[in-house]
């Protein structure tokens, strides 16, 4: 095997080993998310706008930390 062939060998390892780490980070996330693991944002980041799109609304005592 000549250096190149061997880069190529490394490069393609390297790859592989990145894309088996993504994947096991994503079914992670999402076994997370689906079993109730909820948002990963911030604590007290604000709560889903309704129907779940959009940008989240803050939370009622972040806005009057007051009441």
């Amino acid at each position: 095997m000549d250096r190149m062939d061997h880069l190529e060998h490394l490069d393609r390892q390297l790859v592989d080993e990145l894309a088996q780490m993504t994947r096991e980070t994503v079914r992670d996330e999402l076994r997370e998310h689906v079993h109730g693991g909820g948002a990963t944002g911030a604590p007290g980041a604000g709560t889903p706008a309704p129907g779940g799109t959009g940008p989240a609304a803050p939370r009622r005592e972040d806005v009057n930390p007051e009441k």
